[in-house]
């Protein structure tokens, strides 16, 4: 088993962080806040702090999902394939489910609060497993 990442998996993981990192979250907010109230500088120094943080985060989660895939041998070759087909059946539940189309465009309706926290409408639409547009 390949204990090192290949540099066209690294290629692959930049390139998916740089698109995560252009997706307004709540980071995003955080450093706007903090330019605006405390000037260019304190902007740049949280934007630091969240990619530093970020970095420490994938490196520790592909360290242990590494240590796991080593101890579980083709055990964990089968959870990911089995973790695909549940993803998978996921989207087509997304797909086939009968969406309302709301007249509402308020910026005080609850669902647009949602969109911009992508861990949070995830989690929604696996909890409650709808789909919102």
């Amino acid at each position: 088993m390949q204990s090192s990442i290949m540099r066209s998996s690294a290629v692959v993981l930049f390139s998916a962080m740089v698109i995560l990192a252009g997706i307004p979250s709540v980071s995003v907010l955080a450093v706007i806040i903090r330019s605006a109230t405390f000037g260019f500088v304190h902007g740049v120094l949280t934007s630091l702090g969240i990619v530093a943080g970020d970095i420490i985060f994938i490196m520790v989660a592909i360290g242990g999902l590494s240590l796991l895939a080593r101890l579980m041998g083709n055990l964990f070759v089968l959870i990911k394939y089995l973790g695909g087909v549940y993803l998978i059946f996921l989207g087509f539940g997304c797909i086939a489910q009968n969406l309302e189309i709301s007249n509402t465009k308020s910026l005080l309706n609850p669902h647009f609060c949602r969109v911009f926290s992508p861990d949070c409408s995830l989690l929604e639409r696996i909890r409650k497993r709808r789909c919102f547009i």
